[in-house]
């Protein structure tokens, strides 16, 4: 942990651009895309972690059909609506509130620029989360943006998502 709270750290698929969106007024469009990507990663995390607790019950084999389901026909629904992009992968840290790569571009934008971030949060989901942020940092080989001030609907899933990871993260380091 940082001074950024948890976070999760990375290879993951990304893009940038920048954007001229107004980062203070809520895009419904974008935090709902946003909410189901973020499902689906959850879902997707929880159905290749065999340890998960709800799975071991006397339903397990009930539920994991269901669930297993649910997340095909959202992921169908997603493939006949949207073509799958190829993002290029890069190192990325990424916390509830700021997202931070690497980038051989980073001298090409100042802070304070707006930037729209598509990035693939879990590596079997289809389609990429959309993130809007404010340069707050932007090295020789490294972007970092803030997501704002405003709390957004699907932060409950991100912060779940991210303390996974992270605790995940830390497992693994101990069992080295």
């Amino acid at each position: 942990m940082d001074d950024r709270g948890i976070t999760y750290k990375a290879h993951l698929a990304l893009t940038w651009q920048p954007t001229t969106t107004d980062l203070s007024k809520p895009d419904s469009q974008i935090d709902e895309h946003n909410h189901v990507c973020l499902q689906q990663a959850l879902l997707l995390d929880e159905l290749t972690n065999t340890a998960s607790e709800e799975l071991k019950s006397e339903h397990s084999d009930t539920i994991r059909l269901e669930k297993k389901l649910d997340l095909v026909f959202s992921l169908l629904r997603t493939l006949i609506t949207h073509q799958q992009q190829q993002l290029p992968h890069t190192d990325c840290q990424i916390s509830y509130r700021h997202l931070e790569w690497k980038d051989a571009k980073a001298q090409s934008v100042n802070v304070g620029d707006g930037l729209e971030v598509s990035i693939n949060i879990h590596p079997l989901t289809i389609q990429p989360m959309r993130l809007y942020g404010k340069v707050t940092e932007a090295g020789a080989s490294s972007i970092m943006i803030d997501f704002g001030l405003h709390a957004y609907p699907w932060q409950d899933l991100l912060e779940k998502y991210l303390f996974l990871q992270h605790r995940r993260q830390i497992a693994a380091q101990r069992h080295r």
